[in-house]
């Protein structure tokens, strides 16, 4: 490793990490608002970030450390020269990085509340219509026989209006990009979206194409809305549990490739709480190496600009969906190779410029239109029973 380690210029590296880190102070100095600058930075920081990491000395290092089970055999390797510059320039990247964190605005006025308020309301009218279009499933068969797709099917509605009422309440626009990069809509595929708001799920719901969605295990454990999760067909990951998680991969794989659905799944795991792309999870990936079909960037931005971790709702504004082209998964790739392929298409994706499309702000007809289903099951009872 000596050897090795002798032909990284660390010196280098330190140089290139430098030049950003100054960048960096210079464009936070001027402007202290988000902008395509910021978004630049970051993403040529944490490309940077990836080559060193990927640089073979380097990369060999830091796994044989990682597969290592003798403490003092890994204290010796990360107190080596090369362990040391290793090191020192990770904590360089962390410490930009650091500097580069969006700063949440919490903005709670009484607008808010009463929006909040709407939405409560609005779920409490919708969860039962929920229950009520469950049975609607059994005719997906049926209907795909008459040349009904994927995201026209009533269970892919329903959740659709579902998200869309939630905007409307919430005064969110969003505008969609790149849906020519969606070549066949009603084909499998797994969806890879960045995650830092509540709001990233009810954006991409709400837009031209329907996933199933792939969560921890403990959103499904819920009453009432775990039983709703199971029965629209969205699938439960065990993450502490190595061989519920594989039969769950399992599950998903066959789904998609028997009913050509796409699932999605936010590769960072959780949450964002920095506003920024943060390191990947692995499930996603075995996910995307288990079902073997390609996978689809989607890049969410503003989202955390209006509910951020700490919010307690949403402000209103726009945010913008990227769906970026989509990525093939080969026999040969491994989880590694998926991961660096769909890290760096994001990063890309997030350092796009804004396009001149309008937002679309949903129609107040996905709030009004719950009491009127209910008027309309009303009267296809009464006809049905008397």
């Amino acid at each position: 490793m000596s050897q090795d380690s002798a032909s990284v210029d660390w010196a280098l590296w330190h140089d290139r990490v430098a030049k950003i880190n100054q960048k960096v102070d210079q464009e936070y100095a001027s402007n202290d608002e988000e902008n395509l600058t910021k978004r630049e930075l970051y993403c040529e920081l944490e490309l940077l970030r990836m080559d060193f990491l990927e640089e073979g000395p380097v990369a060999s290092l830091l796994s044989t450390i990682h597969r290592t089970k003798d403490e003092k055999e890994k204290e010796q390797m990360n107190n080596s020269d090369a362990g040391k510059n290793i090191n020192k320039i990770i904590q360089e990247f962390d410490d930009v990085r650091n500097k580069m964190n969006k700063r949440a605005k919490v903005r709670a006025t009484i607008i808010t509340y009463f929006r909040l308020l709407l939405v409560l309301i609005y779920i409490i009218l919708y969860v039962p219509l929920l229950y009520l279009c469950l049975p609607l499933r059994l005719l997906h068969p049926t209907l795909r026989k008459y040349g009904i797709t994927n995201g026209s099917l009533p269970i892919d509605l329903v959740q659709k209006f579902y998200a869309r009422g939630i905007l409307f309440l919430a005064g969110v626009g969003v505008v969609y990009d790149g849906i020519d990069n969606v070549v066949r809509p009603d084909a499998g595929r797994v969806a890879l979206f960045s995650h830092a708001s509540n709001l990233d799920s009810f954006c991409v719901a709400a837009g031209p194409f329907s996933f199933k969605w792939i969560g921890k295990k403990q959103l499904f454990n819920l009453p009432i809305i775990g039983i709703l999760l199971r029965g629209y067909g969205h699938i439960a990951i065990d993450r502490g549990n190595l061989e519920r998680a594989k039969k769950s991969l399992q599950e998903a794989s066959g789904y998609v490739h028997k009913f050509r659905r796409g699932i999605a799944i936010a590769p960072e795991g959780t949450r964002s709480v920095t506003g920024r792309l943060v390191d990947f999870k692995k499930g996603a990936f075995h996910v995307s190496k288990e079902v073997g079909l390609s996978m689809l960037p989607i890049n969410i931005d503003g989202a955390f600009d209006l509910w951020p971790s700490k919010a307690v709702f949403s402000s209103s504004g726009v945010v913008r969906v990227r769906f970026l082209p989509e990525i093939p998964v080969t026999a040969e790739d491994t989880y590694n190779t998926l991961h660096d392929k769909s890290r760096r298409a994001l990063l890309k994706g997030s350092a796009l410029p804004n396009s001149t499309n309008p937002p679309i702000f949903f129609s107040s007809l996905y709030f009004f239109g719950v009491p009127l289903a209910y008027v309309v099951l009303y009267v296809l009872f009464k006809c049905i029973f008397g």
